[in-house]
């Protein structure tokens, strides 16, 4: 996305956040939480900090300050943080106080399991449980049936030939 797509609506960031965890990619959503005005206001950045979208900024935030935050924010491994911008940059009166939610946006982790024997049902299912995107994979349908599996999200492959099962 180039700078001139940077203003956008709420709808659009909401579509480059799901591109971004289809593409397995890592984001920051920034969101002006309090503020003399614009709270609300949202900002979407890419890992190196660029500026992917956000809604209309009219209101004079400091934009550059915010990226490099946000990419010092995915350094960290946090999942959400909330700061006043006076603790990360300089800023004028306005905006000094303003509060802004940080929140990290990526996919899913992901298991792939070989063998849908007992074992691997039950470590599928655990997965599942614990929010992990699971595939399992074996060469015997009738161990790779959906009535063992819990979690109607894991994906059951019937392999004819493990090389191709596994790409």
């Amino acid at each position: 996305m180039d700078s001139s797509d940077s203003k956008a609506s709420s709808s659009s960031i909401s579509k480059a956040v799901l591109r971004i965890l289809e593409e397995g990619s890592t984001a920051v959503l920034v969101t002006v939480i309090e503020a003399p005005s614009a709270v609300g206001l949202k900002m979407l950045f890419g890992p190196s900090g660029s500026l992917l979208r956000q809604l209309d900024n009219d209101c004079g935030a400091p934009v550059d300050a915010i990226a490099i935050q946000a990419s010092k924010f995915l350094a960290l491994k946090d999942e959400t943080l909330v700061l006043r911008i006076r603790e990360f940059a300089e800023s004028s009166d306005d905006w000094r106080e303003a509060k802004l939610l940080f929140e990290r946006l990526q996919p899913a982790p992901s298991l792939v399991v070989c063998g849908a024997g007992h074992v691997g049902a039950a470590l599928a299912n655990l997965a599942a449980q614990l929010g992990y995107r699971t595939r399992v994979i074996d060469d015997r349908a009738e161990f790779v049936a959906r009535e063992r599996f819990l979690d109607g999200r894991i994906e059951l492959i019937t392999a004819t030939s493990w090389r191709e099962a596994v790409k």
